[in-house]
């Protein structure tokens, strides 16, 4: 369920400039979405990443969908500023992208920290405006990366913003091969499967990947587990202890011997196992449209915005199936919230 903000905060939005160790995977947990809805001059959002290339900046995706509860009216004038840069979403309530442009694109510097706020300018917000979406959880753990961004003005301080920087090299705002940000749109937890019917993630590194543990997100977890990674063959390629979550819902954490090789180019598959009952596993859903959905294209995410090198599967009668949707299909846009420690 969304959680929805009440229109008179003043929302902070602040990221930790980079991740600190290097990690492969969504790297990311959450237990529900947030909806920001920019109907007052009163609320800004922000938040701060640190640039990964050196180029001018084309443009700003956010996530907007195109239906009530997320936009009104004719979505309001929205404006984003990246550091001293301004840029406009067209106050467009039918575009499903709401990307914000800047000509001419400010040179970026790799490595250097931006503050991205957004605000609504409108006139009449209260009848004109747009959302801002973010992934939530509802406790910090330890094991967070760094990330993650604090929300403040709620009771629950995590969240992390559905956004991509659009780099100039890309040529074209509404494509965005040369992209970074968190492209992840959905927590289905409708969705949740319990570990004991089988879950996995598949794996297929494009460049050789040498791991040394990591952790996953689970639910209901009190008691220690193993986790496997298994290769195409059948064969163990790494097994461990898959230790309880510190918090409620939060990462289970695990650590290899030694090093676990997965050359690039096989397949393998990441499976968490346990005897307790009642524990589960949450999903987070890709932001790339499912052409045979029946849905409008609401999200077009660039694929560095979230894992594209394998996707979340489940145990079905005996048969390993892409995740089942809320919906009752398999959707290869599912991810399990994990990541793997390289080293």
């Amino acid at each position: 369920m969304r959680k929805l903000l009440a229109p008179f905060l003043l929302v902070a939005v602040l990221a930790a400039p980079a991740v600190a160790q290097k990690v492969y995977g969504p790297g990311l947990r959450a237990d529900s979405l947030s909806n920001i809805s920019l109907n007052s001059r009163n609320i800004t959002v922000s938040w701060t990443f640190t640039a990964a290339r050196s180029e001018p900046l084309l443009g700003i995706r956010l996530t907007s969908p195109i239906r009530p509860g997320y936009t009104m009216g004719n979505g309001g004038n929205i404006y984003v500023k990246v550091g001293p840069y301004s840029g406009f979403i067209f106050h467009n309530a039918t575009d499903p992208y709401a990307i914000a442009t800047f000509a001419p694109g400010p040179s970026l510097v790799a490595g250097q920290t931006y503050t991205v706020t957004v605000r609504n300018v409108a006139d009449d917000p209260i009848t004109n405006w747009r959302s801002v979406d973010g992934l939530v959880v509802n406790t910090v753990d330890p094991l967070d990366l760094p990330n993650s961004t604090v929300l403040s003005g709620v009771a629950h301080p995590t969240n992390w913003p559905m956004w991509e920087i659009i780099y100039a090299s890309t040529g074209d705002v509404s494509k965005s091969p040369v992209a970074q940000g968190i492209g992840y749109v959905d927590v289905p937890l409708g969705a949740a499967v319990p570990v004991a019917n089988g879950v996995r993630e598949v794996i297929t590194p494009i460049q050789p990947l040498t791991v040394t543990g990591g952790a996953i997100s689970l639910r209901g977890m009190t008691q220690p587990g193993t986790v496997t990674i298994w290769a195409n063959s059948g064969s163990a390629v790494g097994s461990a202890v898959l230790y309880p979550p510190a918090i409620a819902n939060g990462w289970a954490p695990f650590h290899f011997s030694g090093p676990v090789i997965l050359p690039a180019g096989g397949k393998y598959f990441l499976q968490p196992t346990t005897t307790q009952a009642g524990v589960t596993a949450v999903t987070l859903q890709k932001g790339w449209h499912r052409a045979n959905d029946g849905v409008s294209k609401l999200f077009d995410f660039a694929p560095q915005t979230w894992f594209a090198e394998g996707n979340a599967q489940e145990m079905v009668n005996g048969v390993w199936v892409d995740w089942l949707s809320e919906q009752g299909a398999n959707d290869p846009r599912m991810d399990l919230q994990f990541y793997l420690v390289r080293q």
